[in-house]
């Protein structure tokens, strides 16, 4: 993190804050207080692959912990009053490079985005992004990656809105089962 505070766009310096992470012990806490409603059967562990516990309507403790702390950490952005947050997993070390680009990409972003995802996984995202040589690509399922994303104040508002209550509900449409709940389903 000393980095990231050393960094300064347009005269102003970068403002970094350590969110700590929800625990699966908060979450079952949360649950038993009825400070948390889940639309899954939660569980602790995998006996088959995520897509298809997904589809059974499983979702593991530790997802909803991971998608309490990504929301904790738009909360918090939108509480300190900022424009923009960039939300990075704790083992994520972006080049300088990236840093410096912050300001030109949120300046050619498209208008009234929400949410811009700064890394992805999939090789195929990755190449069907690079054939088109554009800055920015509608985001596509099965290309996220929570590792680097950006939110508008707009993004953070819409997501204290749908969430804030910590009630997680399937959309009744979706295919992907309680993976639907999962916090790229969530943000973008």
């Amino acid at each position: 993190f000393d980095e990231l505070e050393q960094t300064v766009w347009s005269g102003t310096r970068l403002q970094v804050t350590r969110v700590p992470a929800v625990t699966t012990d908060d979450v079952k806490a949360m649950i038993l207080n009825g400070s948390l409603s889940v639309d899954a059967n939660l569980i602790d562990h995998c006996t088959l692959a995520c897509p298809m516990h997904h589809r059974q309507g499983d979702l593991l403790v530790s997802e909803v912990a991971v998608t309490l702390s990504h929301l904790k950490a738009a909360e918090m952005a939108a509480a300190s009053g900022a424009e923009h947050a960039l939300i990075l997993e704790d083992d994520v070390h972006p080049y300088r490079s990236l840093l410096a680009e912050v300001p030109e990409v949120l300046h050619a972003a498209p208008a009234n985005w929400t949410a811009l995802q700064m890394i992805t996984t999939s090789s195929l995202g990755l190449l069907q992004l690079a054939s088109t040589q554009a800055m920015f690509s509608s985001w596509k399922p099965r290309f996220y990656s929570m590792a680097a994303y950006m939110l508008s104040r707009r993004g953070m508002d819409d997501l204290q809105r749908m969430y804030g209550n910590r009630s997680f509900t399937r959309p009744a449409n979706s295919t992907e089962g309680a993976g639907a709940l999962q916090t790229e389903s969530l943000v973008f």
